[in-house]
């Protein structure tokens, strides 16, 4: 991950060198999005070009720069981490079709030409900005060199990391089967092709993990199904597979990545159909089957979709990790409880990254913990107001108790992954305001969490049930209220969520969501900033009579100290008390003896 400690002097340095190249490629503009070929939200650090030019580090982005201006667009998660990252010279936009419609109406010129790498813009993005640039008069290009690569002359080197293949014991469903059901539903629909370059889309059909981008368990590669014909898996660089002892069924051709246009312009044709997911593929693929003749159709991913729904044995790996999971949890709670006041008691100082170390720690205890599952968000005080808070791995701030903490961290194992945030306060005189926010952000939590609801009920009819405690009190969050959790794949797994913006897709059993709401108060010159989130993993169950429910996943505490137990329901001091009686179930077995005594009065009734 590049750091967001590059200086701006740097920063301007490139800029300026960025400028000189695209005049040599006689463009005016240039979009630089923040994706790679596969367009995920975790990208290796050879394809950081939007951190590399502009200082961000996010997850969601894109900048346009132009010869005079320039500007970074981000999602709703990021404005106060784009501000402290990017130099003065980016101007700070949302990532919106209208702001960014806007902006370039303001800076395009007619004739302009604005280029663009086909490989990491996806076809929604690409049809947006082509519209936008024929508004002005100008027009979008493809370029066939990318002038960030060319700037970046300490570019680091492309992943060759082990492959594996994840056994059928692990997976549930063998490669072939998932490959023949998708060629199935293709039929089904009239068409002959499909194309999945995101990457968990691809390891998870055909049963592969790796280590090409951190955090998130695969390996760089594509998949190309053409119904009667036999599949091709790309690889960058395949030759893995044999280094790694790994095999693929019989029935799949395997090839370079590199060769995703040719194979792309093989398999096209006239009177073909594709069935392409604009969202989350690069407008390199259509290109080239458009190219060949092939008629492409944009609809969701019907390998998404399916992901989404685990089966039996993925299921049971997922409870279990969440159950080992539970032990660290326990543990760093009580660590943290103990050894924080302790450092501020001794003139010591304990950081936010120095918790983030600490729960890897306990994590590697077990022999089935892989790796974190995202960027730790370690967050004390006014660092929790931005809810995606990137915790610096140097110079990150003291963890104090006169400011809450927030904690947000989550792993891959073996068997599943994990996601959960807790909120902490190490004094008793927590900030003005705090504990009214703690105390509504559980009951949305609770409000939520206790919901049942009929099939085909989409994440955005549920999601103001969560928040309606939190509107009580005058407050609301900015992000989503939940989302889908891949199986030792990615922890944002697409295209279901749970938040205010309308989302087509239904909430089904076999899902694995989370539940999280919170609240962010920025700081000023007269009050404390804090960031409150709580947050479990769920998997969505059916009942006898049809109706679907959430079943808790996540076994870690939930701080009740902080609480107003005179606003509580008699409800919710049930489930809280149930829910840490469970807790203590699961853990009291593995709990070392100092956890034990914290866990014992950290989950006694309220």
């Amino acid at each position: 991950m590049l750091s967001s400690a590059i200086g701006t002097s740097e920063l301007d340095q490139r800029l300026a060198a960025f400028r000189t190249k695209l005049s040599e490629m006689s463009l005016d503009a240039f979009v630089v999005p923040r994706a790679d070929l596969h367009q995920g939200s975790l990208v290796a650090a050879c394809d950081e070009r939007l951190a590399f030019m502009t200082g961000f580090t996010g997850s969601v982005g894109l900048a346009i720069i132009t010869d005079a201006d320039a500007a970074v667009f981000v999602s709703q998660l990021y404005p106060e981490q784009l501000d402290r990252e990017a130099p003065p010279a980016f101007e700070r936009e949302m990532l919106t079709e209208a702001d960014v419609g806007q902006w370039l109406a303001r800076s395009l010129q007619a004739d302009w030409q604005v280029g663009f790498d086909p490989r990491h813009l996806s076809i929604f993005w690409h049809d947006r900005l082509a519209e936008f640039c024929n508004h002005a008069g100008a027009r979008l290009v493809a370029a066939p060199d990318n002038p960030v690569d060319a700037i970046w002359h300490d570019r680091p080197s492309a992943p060759d990391g082990r492959i594996e293949a994840l056994p059928e014991d692990l997976a549930g469903v063998s490669a072939a089967s998932k490959l023949e059901e998708l060629t199935a539903e293709l039929i089904d629909k009239g068409a002959q092709i499909a194309v999945e370059t995101r990457l968990d889309n691809v390891a998870w059909l055909m049963n592969l993990r790796g280590c090409d981008v951190p955090l998130v368990q695969v390996p760089h590669a594509a998949l190309v199904l053409e119904a009667g014909q036999r599949p091709t898996l790309l690889l960058a660089d395949h030759g893995r597979l044999e280094r790694d002892g790994v095999r693929v069924p019989t029935s799949v051709d395997v090839t370079s990545l590199e060769a995703l246009p040719r194979v792309l312009g093989h398999v096209g044709g006239p009177g073909k159909t594709a069935l392409l997911d604009e969202t989350y593929t690069p407008v390199l693929v259509r290109d080239a089957l458009r190219h060949a003749g092939t008629h492409c159709v944009l609809e969701p991913s019907a390998t998404a979709l399916r992901k989404t729904r685990k089966n039996a044995t993925e299921l049971a790996g997922m409870r279990a990790c969440h159950r080992t999971d539970a032990v660290a949890w326990f543990e760093m709670s009580a660590w943290l409880a103990k050894h924080v006041p302790e450092a501020v008691s001794n003139g010591a100082s304990l950081s936010e990254w120095d918790a983030a170390l600490k729960m890897i720690e306990l994590r590697r205890r077990s022999s089935d913990y892989l790796e974190e599952s995202y960027h730790p968000i370690s967050a004390v005080g006014s660092n929790a107001t931005m809810s995606h808070y990137h915790t610096p791995d140097k110079g990150s701030s003291i963890i104090r108790i006169d400011a809450p903490f927030l904690f947000d961290t989550g792993a891959q194992y073996i068997n599943g992954t994990t996601d959960t945030t807790r909120t902490y306060v190490f004094s008793d005189q927590p900030p003005d305001g705090f504990r009214q926010a703690y105390t509504a952000v559980f009951k949305g939590f609770f409000s939520l969490a206790t919901t049942r609801f009929a099939k085909g009920t989409r994440g955005d009819q549920l999601d103001a049930i969560a928040r309606r405690p939190i509107w009580d009190v005058g407050l609301d969050y900015d992000h989503a209220t939940g989302h889908c959790v891949g199986h030792r794949l990615s922890i944002h797994e697409r295209p279901i969520k749970i938040e205010k913006t309308h989302n087509p897709f239904a909430l089904d059993a076999g899902m694995v969501v989370t539940i999280e709401p919170g609240f962010y108060r920025p700081q000023t010159e007269t009050q404390q900033g804090f960031g409150i989130r709580i947050e479990n993993i769920f998997e969505i169950v059916e009942d006898q009579d049809g109706f679907l429910r959430f079943e808790t996943l996540t076994f870690a505490p939930i701080d009740t100290r902080q609480l107003d137990r005179d606003a509580l329901s008699s409800a919710e001091r049930g489930w809280l008390n149930t829910y840490h009686e469970t807790c203590l179930a699961v853990v009291e077995p593995r709990l070392s003896e100092a956890a034990l005594d914290w866990a014992r009065n950290a989950c006694a009734p309220v």
